[in-house]
């Protein structure tokens, strides 16, 4: 099954305002990245959590900004610090939430090997 914008936004309601045209490229470019042949069924689940990872990345400024664990906190006049200074790169998988279920499901794939 392709993964389309709809399907996306009910696995990850949480992205529900982009536009599905923004949400499609990036659809787009996690499914070139995934490769149906070694992920098998779990292609799509590949390509959803890296739809989201790159949303997260390039789209949700909510998500991208400050997403890090929290290595500074402050009481009096709140104030937090975040482990992910300036922009997070996209191959950063563990960057965002959704990159470090990508990785993780990543290491379940064996793909046949080349010769």
């Amino acid at each position: 099954m392709a993964v389309t914008p709809s399907d996306f936004k009910t696995r990850f309601p949480e992205f529900g305002p982009i536009p599905n045209d923004r949400v499609r490229i990036h659809i787009d470019e996690a499914a070139r990245n995934v490769s149906v042949a070694a992920w098998g069924q779990k292609a799509d689940d590949g390509v959803l959590y890296l739809t989201a990872h790159l949303l997260a990345v390039f789209e949700n400024d909510k998500t991208a900004t400050g997403s890090g664990p929290v290595t500074q906190k402050k009481a009096g006049e709140v104030s937090a610090s975040f482990g992910f200074s300036g922009e997070m790169l996209e191959s950063d998988y563990s960057s965002t939430k959704y990159g470090r279920r990508f990785k993780s499901l990543l290491s379940t794939i064996f793909a046949a090997r080349c010769l």
